[in-house]
């Protein structure tokens, strides 16, 4: 009798698109949801030496050689319809500089280096990966919430208070660990997916006087100072404000710099600013309704305040990738937990050793508090990876299905 476990995922998948595609004996079960035949499983790249998914994995018959999308010295979205998929990778060896198709397209055109016996079959067994089963992420279901749960990316602890939780210990802490990952443009998710958006609805920014509230590291501001703004710049964290105050020592912009809070800005007078920005820090503040109180006091009268978050229904969204190694984003399936949950939630990310908080609020909470404080919500946008971030990095980016962050573009009321 055949079960579950003897069955490979990939080959199940493409035989309801292809009654005749032969179901492969399964060597991987290193991922127990998605048991997987040799043919399918993962890689290793020969360049980067690490595994890799096989939908995002080429042979290079020319160098001879396996090599991942990572290493790829281009990547190119084709569309062709196959096995239930439009599109697939082709991808640049980055030393040969020909171009092949990953192995799922390969495999579909009979091209596969196994179909063509370029290469001996390997046996991949489960115990040579040692990896956990698929990423499941879900800060909320009662049924994952142990205590810590990993999700790759995130480890979540829900809580129902905080009294031991420090924002500015906790980003004292992670200064070293957070600062050295951002360039000019802060990460990619900064770069491909927030910052568009930002930019284009402010538009001319020179002469205006800005505030960057949670400037952390400085990247943000010193963009506006290249665009020709007055820059101020504040965070709770004196050891993320030294990366920032560093920078502007040996490039300097005319930034300046303050240890505060933007729930407490006594060291600004009132109608001090032309726009305030908050990017992507008001959901770890517990007192949002002083944030834009103070906010709304330093505006000038018709003065404008922009602030993004993680979007609210990705902080209480769950999800399962299957496999946890593969690079088509549409291969993840999402559940939606309890969006009026408020408990706040201890996040940390892989990188990095100490959590930070999250404060789960509704879109009506954002709007109404903004309403209260005296603002005029002008514009809210729910931004999608731009097309040069699916490009460079496609498995990442390409068929998002989810909203990621959000914007709230206002103005302060006459």
């Amino acid at each position: 009798m055949t079960t579950f476990f003897d069955t490979c995922w990939y080959c199940a998948l493409f035989y309801n698109h292809d009654p005749k595609y032969p179901q492969k004996k399964v060597t991987d079960l290193s991922e127990p949801l998605t048991p997987r035949c040799s043919w399918h499983s993962d890689y290793k790249c020969d360049i980067c030496e690490k595994d890799n998914h096989f939908n995002g994995t080429a042979w290079c018959d020319k160098c001879k050689q396996w090599f991942c999308i990572k290493c790829a010295a281009k990547i190119q979205i084709k569309k062709e319809r196959f096995w239930g998929y439009d599109y697939y990778f082709e991808l640049e060896c980055p030393e040969c500089k020909n171009n092949y198709p990953a192995l799922d397209y390969a495999e579909y055109c009979g091209k596969h280096p196994y179909q063509l016996q370029a290469v001996e079959i390997q046996e991949r067994k489960s115990s040579e990966k040692g990896r956990s089963d698929s990423s499941i992420a879900s800060p909320r279901l009662d049924d994952f919430l142990i205590s810590n749960f990993g999700v790759g990316v995130f480890a979540f602890k829900q809580r129902g208070n905080i009294e031991d939780y420090s924002p500015q210990e906790t980003w004292n802490k992670l200064a070293d660990q957070w600062a050295p990952n951002y360039g000019k443009y802060g990460d990619n998710n900064h770069q491909y997916w927030i910052l568009p958006t930002l930019f284009k609805q402010l538009g001319n920014v020179e002469g205006l006087t800005i505030l960057d509230g949670g400037t952390g590291e400085g990247y943000l501001a010193r963009l506006l100072a290249q665009k020709g703004a007055n820059v101020y710049g504040i965070d709770i964290s004196e050891e993320m404000l030294g990366y920032a105050i560093k920078r502007e020592e040996s490039d300097p912009l005319g930034i300046q710099y303050i240890h505060g809070s933007l729930a407490e800005m006594a060291m600004f007078e009132d109608n001090f600013f032309d726009l305030v920005v908050a990017n992507m820090m008001i959901f770890n503040a517990q007192e949002f309704e002083k944030i834009f109180s103070e906010i709304h006091r330093v505006l000038r009268p018709s003065g404008k305040f922009a602030f993004s978050i993680l979007h609210p229904i990705k902080v209480v969204m769950s999800s399962l990738r299957r496999p946890r190694s593969t690079f088509r984003m549409e291969e993840q399936t999402y559940l939606l937990s309890d969006y009026y949950d408020e408990r706040p939630i201890l996040a940390t990310f892989t990188h990095t050793s100490h959590p930070d908080v999250i404060y789960p609020r509704t879109i009506s909470q954002y709007i109404n508090q903004l309403v209260d404080s005296g603002f005029e919500v002008v514009r809210f946008e729910e931004p999608l990876p731009s097309e040069e971030g699916i490009k460079k990095v496609p498995w990442k980016y390409l068929n998002r299905h989810y909203p990621f962050c959000c914007w709230f573009f206002t103005k302060k009321k006459e």
